[in-house]
């Protein structure tokens, strides 16, 4: 409406300028001065508003899609730590993996972070242009969202931190199995090579002493052995699992 007036203003500056050819009253040219004056302030805070409306509009909109964004964020890394608690006790590689998916998650909680950091910076600027209810929910929004990123947080790192303890305890596990094994196999090869002793008393003492050394081991080894089937037992619990 305004801008349609200015083709008026500038009709009146022209008859303005024809009016003082022909006369020497300059009342006349105050006039139509002030008039273009204030004319042209008007239309300076008109354009002003508009351009800040403008700008507050898309802070708004801009609200939307980083709260949009950043839900999305927190969705996904839910169902991934989900994902990765749903894991199978007694395999290592499979925990190893989640431990990997779970790590690629933490790198991108500064991207979570921003986000936020975003949405709470287009709230700032478009937030005055609501009445007080509508203020109270998205800022009920935000702090619900930053209520959520906390608890991802520290999600990723629990979860990271248990995947971690049992996949060690599990390789520990492993390798122990491993050395009695190895220790069974052995001992097992020794009683399959018993020399004879042909009735030598020399024979039969060293034999003797060789085998009592064998059964001091397999004593020391009950401890290992009753170690491994304790550790199974919690590992491999499936009321635990």
């Amino acid at each position: 409406m305004i801008l349609t007036k200015k083709s008026t203003v500038e009709e009146l500056n022209d008859v303005c300028e024809a009016l003082m050819e022909k006369s020497a009253c300059s009342t006349v040219r105050d006039r139509t001065v002030d008039l273009q004056k204030s004319y042209s302030t008007l239309l300076g805070k008109v354009q002003g508003f508009i351009t800040k409306l403008e700008k507050n509009l898309v802070s708004h909109t801009e609200f939307l899609y980083y709260k949009e964004e950043i839900n999305k964020w927190l969705n996904d890394a839910n169902a991934t730590i989900k994902n990765c608690s749903d894991v199978a006790a007694d395999d290592v590689v499979v925990i190893r993996q989640k431990v990997v998916q779970l790590q690629g998650l933490s790198n991108s909680i500064p991207q979570g972070q921003k986000l936020f950091e975003m949405l709470q910076d287009s709230f700032t600027k478009s937030s005055y242009l609501y009445p007080e209810d509508k203020q109270t929910t998205m800022f009920q929004d935000i702090s619900d969202i930053r209520d959520s990123l906390d608890t991802v947080i520290i999600g990723i790192s629990s979860s990271l931190n248990n995947l971690n303890a049992q996949a060690s305890r599990l390789e520990s596990y492993e390798e122990l199995k491993r050395r009695i094994n190895e220790w069974l196999a052995t001992t097992e090869s020794v009683f399959e090579t018993l020399p004879e002793t042909h009735g030598e008393m020399t024979e039969v003492k060293t034999l003797l002493e060789r085998l009592k050394h064998i059964q001091t081991e397999i004593s020391f080894k009950q401890t290992d052995l009753e170690n491994l089937q304790q550790e199974a037992a919690n590992l491999f619990d499936v009321n635990k699992c």
